[in-house]
């Protein structure tokens, strides 16, 4: 159960709780570290796509083994991540974030040492759950650091910084292709790094206790109350957070990231290596629009508290379903066209995590938040993730894959941008019943 936790009565509405929010001590110090370990732990998942031409040649495999290996690590993150939960619950949240960036970077090392498919395919899917684990902890971790006011560009800096890393990391794994048995130094070395940024983790990280950004609670616990199943009923019963679910399973941009190339070689017929030229631009996209796009986010924040970050997500949203239209759809026969559509596809894209994680975190009681970034990142934007590529692989075969790209990258995503739309009326009511609920209830017993 919750260590004591008093409650200071502060009357505040959608864009008032964060007025008398306290400073976390060394927050930005801690981001640093919680976003090397983050990025860190995510680079390692990158070497599997990046040099599976040569894993391939050396373990003899199909190319459809990609495929079933990206898949299975979805899936095994979705069913294993309710663990670092429980897990995080009964001992506390920086032990488990240790064994989920630096302790668990031994399957990376193992992943290495792999002689045929099913050890490699059991190294990374284990390996995918601790990153998964790590993600949605590290998220719920922000909201305690950063106060409501400064939580988007936080979390905009955090995706930044691992856009950056993967595209530094990217690089270097492209040139261990050239090195008989490279595939396997990428797994050792990123999987060593994450063993690094774990003990960093370890050792200059201090966790601030879950609420410890609130304004309306003086003393912040280290420790999470026992997990139960009304807590995930409690979560359901918040329209915001149902509606941002659903959300993410409208995600179809999703696709741009893993089909992009291959779309631009089967639709329109560009070499492979000229289609690859996208995946820079996609990226520096990613980055502009993760760091320019949280700026913005918290502007809109402050200008217009009850429905500025609604606003911001849904425009978003359709811009890049506007995007993908134009740039997927008609054949523009130069491949710098299509960078010119991609950068700006990225961009859109990067924006996202910097909305959509800060309005979870303003309409979720800071105890619940954990349970919440692991049903949304662990869970359901895992499963979406492998039932999108799953999907696109086998209609893309009998269809097309331009049929599907219409379908879900265009279709689905202006459909979820018009789902937003619920979200102006439920926003402001879920923010302020989440503040009355830290007003209302007795020291202990924050919901």
């Amino acid at each position: 159960m919750y260590g004591p936790i008093e409650v200071r009565e502060t009357a505040a509405g959608a864009g008032e709780a964060t007025k008398a929010a306290p400073a976390v001590k060394n927050r930005w110090r801690h981001m640093g570290i919680l976003t090397a370990a983050q990025a860190l732990d995510n680079s390692e998942a990158s070497v599997l796509p990046a040099l599976f031409p040569v894993i391939k040649a050396s373990l003899a495999l199909s190319l459809s083994s990609l495929g079933v290996m990206l898949v299975c690590s979805k899936i095994a993150a979705a069913l294993f991540s309710p663990f670092w939960l429980w897990l995080a619950r009964r001992w506390n949240r920086k032990g488990v974030l240790v064994v989920c960036t630096g302790v668990w970077g031994a399957w990376g090392v193992a992943a290495g040492f792999s002689h045929n498919f099913t050890m490699l395919l059991v190294c990374t899917s284990i390996l995918a759950v601790g990153t998964a684990g790590a993600s949605a902890l590290i998220t719920s971790i922000f909201a305690d650091l950063f106060d409501d006011a400064m939580r988007g560009r936080a979390i905009g800096y955090m995706f930044g910084a691992t856009a950056l890393v993967s595209a530094l990391v990217g690089p270097m794994l492209g040139h261990l292709a050239d090195i008989d048995g490279g595939w396997r130094i990428g797994f050792w070395l990123l999987g060593g790094v994450s063993m690094l940024a774990g003990t960093a983790v370890l050792i200059w990280f201090r966790d601030p206790g879950v609420g410890a950004s609130q304004a309306s609670i003086v003393r912040p616990s280290n420790v999470e109350a026992a997990p139960a199943w009304r807590d995930v009923l409690a979560l359901f019963r918040i329209p915001t957070f149902s509606v941002m679910l659903v959300s993410r399973l409208l995600a179809g941009q999703l696709l741009i990231m893993s089909f992009g190339v291959v779309y631009l070689t089967q639709v329109f017929g560009f070499p492979n290596r000229m289609a690859a030229i996208v995946i820079a631009p996609t990226g520096i996209g990613y980055l502009f629009g993760t760091i320019g796009g949280a700026v913005v986010f918290d502007r809109m924040h402050k200008a217009w508290p009850e429905f500025g970050r609604v606003a911001f997500l849904q425009i978003m949203q359709i811009a890049f379903g506007v995007l993908a239209f134009l740039g997927t759809q008609f054949n523009w026969g130069s491949i710098y066209v299509f960078c010119g559509f991609f950068f700006m596809m990225g961009g859109a894209l990067g924006a996202l995590p910097s909305a959509n994680r800060p309005i979870v975190m303003a309409v979720v009681p800071p105890r619940l938040r954990s349970l919440a970034f692991v049903i949304l990142i662990a869970i359901v934007e895992s499963l979406a993730w492998a039932a999108y590529n799953a999907g696109a692989g086998w209609f893309g075969d009998r269809y097309g894959l331009k049929s599907v790209f219409i379908v879900a990258v265009v279709g689905l995503v202006l459909v979820n941008g018009a789902l937003i739309t619920v979200l102006y009326r439920t926003y402001p009511r879920d923010v302020a019943r989440m503040q009355g609920s830290l007003r209302e209830n007795e020291p202990g017993q924050v919901r």
